[in-house]
């Protein structure tokens, strides 16, 4: 998620070596995963639970009990994953909505080919190390925002495509579409795409304070 990354550039310092890039990587997919990771712990011991339950229970009564006591544990960890997840859910948009107000010093950018449209680059503004971008999209007749994505560390000029890279490597026609490379401390790419038009759903998140 996004706010992780910015939540990274407030604690940790820049990167001077490999081993510590690592180290940051490494923190950066514990943290992405952190919900998952602690719901696979929680599953766990739900199901030694579960197992110690009934190995505990008398051998006539433990059939009658095996289906009731499953679907209650499956129950309880439905919930507990959906309750998490909102409360993941809401800090991560608070977070984000929070770095959208901040973005400012726009830069335009436009096409020949696909006058319809403009995009802006707007660094986000109180980021410690300067390096999160926000995408936006916007109809170039009514300048409605349409779209809008985030982007760490954008490297080189945003590109406007109607080809994409298929399994083996070759360039292959597709929906155009807008892309922006980016990385995180030099390790990987997390580049991020629009299409153009965009989708119902980018438009609809556009449309979010």
């Amino acid at each position: 998620m996004n706010f992780l990354y910015s939540l990274l550039n407030l604690l940790l310092p820049t990167p001077g070596t490999s081993g510590w890039m690592l180290f940051v990587e490494v923190l950066t997919f514990t943290l992405e995963n952190f919900l998952l990771l602690c719901m696979a712990i929680y599953g766990l011991v739900l199901i030694r639970r579960v197992w110690r339950t009934l190995a505990a229970t008398p051998q006539p009564e433990r059939a009658a009990q095996r289906v009731p006591l499953i679907k209650r544990t499956a129950i309880r960890f439905a919930v507990l994953y959906l309750v998490w997840w909102c409360v993941f859910s809401v800090v991560g948009y608070g977070s984000d909505a929070m770095d959208r107000r901040g973005a400012g010093d726009c830069r335009r950018t436009t096409s020949p080919e696909y006058k319809g449209y403009y995009v802006e680059k707007c660094p986000v503004r109180g980021d410690k190390h300067g390096d999160r971008s926000l995408l936006r999209l916007y109809d170039a007749g009514t300048s409605e925002l349409l779209a809008e994505e985030f982007v760490s560390n954008a490297e080189g000029p945003l590109e406007w495509r109607k080809t994409r890279l298929n399994e083996k490597g070759f360039d292959i026609p597709s929906k155009p579409y807008i892309v922006q490379g980016g990385g995180l401390d030099g390790i990987g790419t997390y580049g991020v795409s629009i299409e153009l038009p965009p989708s119902w759903w980018s438009r609809m998140r556009a449309k979010l304070p």
